[in-house]
């Protein structure tokens, strides 16, 4: 699948191509590749990805450590799966570009806590009847337990009371409705789960990553570090000069191997 991790910035409308208003929400995202997990190695493929700048005094010496690939401290990391290898290294990164305009993406994210909320609000159960000889106007009716051997208790997940929100949500089939490259900003049509600059994951199951959007990182090379064709040039003239050496010491020991040695006559010179 492709991702990106990102903030949500706020709402706003905007005007399409046929004159109509829509609702959309502003999410800023640039990620850089943090690490990168293969197959052979950790048994599945996947990028590490991380987002916003983090300043070193906030960052531990572990997170410096793992984030010294990358080139940069990130305050926001996510692992997005992939179905196989791709050729990116950590450092390199990419931005808005990896969506297309018209496209359905799904969008995680925090939801805003709504601190202890009642039935009605949590739940949306109906209220009791108003009149004054009723006393139940809103409560959640009989919180009775189930009897399950000897004694009874509540079921967990019973719908009473409680903590509202402060939780993870999805909202999926959200439509892109405008990519700005330029500034990294993504126009979701309708609403997001989260806050006004919270982290919000947008991400899509149907296609992988274009390997042409990445924008890989420029190593740095130092001036006294020789160029690789100059280190290639040298170490190539001593091994053609031994080649020339070891050939002509081959030539002199077959010539020396051709020659004939004549044997001696019997017929020796008499006095």
């Amino acid at each position: 699948m492709k991702a990106i991790l990102g903030k949500k910035i706020g709402m706003t409308q905007i005007f399409l191509d046929d004159g109509s208003l829509v609702p959309v929400t502003v999410v800023h995202a640039e990620n850089k590749v943090v690490q990168k997990k293969i197959k052979e190695k950790d048994g599945y493929s996947a990028l590490q990805v991380g987002y916003e700048d983090l300043p070193v005094k906030k960052a531990c010496k572990a997170k410096q450590g793992h984030l010294k690939a990358a080139g940069s401290l990130l305050r926001h990391l996510k692992e997005i799966r992939l179905t196989e290898d791709i050729a990116i290294d950590a450092g390199a990164g990419f931005g808005v570009d990896v969506f297309e305009a018209g496209e359905n993406v799904c969008v995680r994210g925090l939801t805003k806590g709504k601190g202890f909320a009642g039935y009605i609000k949590r739940h949306n159960f109906a209220r009791g009847p108003m009149s004054h000889g009723s006393k139940s106007h809103r409560i959640g009716g009989s919180n009775a337990g189930q009897s399950i051997g000897v004694g009874s208790r509540t079921f967990k997940g019973k719908k009473m009371s409680g903590q509202m929100g402060n939780e993870f949500d999805t909202t999926t089939g959200v439509e892109v409705a405008a990519v700005d490259v330029e500034k990294n900003l993504l126009l979701l049509k309708g609403s997001i789960p989260g806050s006004n600059n919270g982290i919000v994951y947008v991400y899509t199951k149907k296609s992988d990553f274009d390997l042409a959007k990445f924008k890989v990182a420029e190593i740095e090379t130092t001036e006294d570090a020789p160029a690789t064709e100059e280190v290639v040039e040298e170490t190539k003239a001593p091994v053609e000069e031994a080649v020339v050496d070891n050939k002509e010491t081959a030539v002199e020991s077959d010539k020396a191997d051709d020659k004939v040695v004549e044997p001696e006559s019997d017929d020796k010179e008499t006095k």
